[in-house]
């Protein structure tokens, strides 16, 4: 009889416990989002999680230069996304920004039957984002970062993803073409 009654008291600690380790402290490593500085924060986010490169065209010119670049790999070109026409629609004005959505399924597939949620990260996708004097720059995830959290961070296929993503970008923003 004395055990049933020490169950909920356990029960009880234990789930006390675990409410209290999640909520943030002083001594704890989480921010909450409300006492983050996001522009430093987030600069420093985003340079671990994309690769960015600035471009010397305007994003019509890089963007053409990305569809060709796949158009000579064989890549199929999925969708472009132009998110200031977008904005427009609604009323609303943002820089230049195109995003394009492209990738092999023979890549893409055999990680996403390991993984099914891996499909929130494909296609690969390239943002051009305008810039105030007329360039852009290129910006793609890094897909090795992407994949972590599904457990497919060192698979050599995500290795040869980020390798592609790089190599495309370069051969966009290079201007001997």
């Amino acid at each position: 009889m004395r055990r049933w009654i020490l169950v909920p008291v356990v029960l009880c600690t234990m789930i006390s416990a675990a409410v209290a380790q999640d909520r943030p402290t002083k001594k704890s490593r989480h921010t909450p989002r409300s006492e983050r500085h996001c522009p430093g924060d987030c600069r420093r986010h985003l340079n671990l999680t994309t690769l960015s490169m600035d471009c010397p065209f305007g994003v019509g010119k890089a963007t053409e230069r990305l569809k060709e670049e796949l158009r000579h790999r064989e890549i199929p070109l999925f969708a472009v996304i132009d998110h200031e026409k977008n904005a427009r629609e609604v009323g609303m004005t943002m820089a230049s920004t195109q995003v394009l959505l492209f990738g092999s399924p023979k890549a893409g597939t055999p990680l996403m039957q390991k993984v099914p949620e891996f499909a929130l990260r494909l296609p690969l996708r390239i943002a051009i984002i305008g810039k105030e004097d007329g360039t852009c720059k290129l910006v793609a995830p890094k897909m090795k970062e992407e994949a972590k959290p599904y457990g497919l961070g060192d698979h050599p296929t995500v290795q040869q993803m980020d390798k592609l993503l790089e190599d495309i970008m370069r051969a966009a923003v290079s201007e001997g073409k």
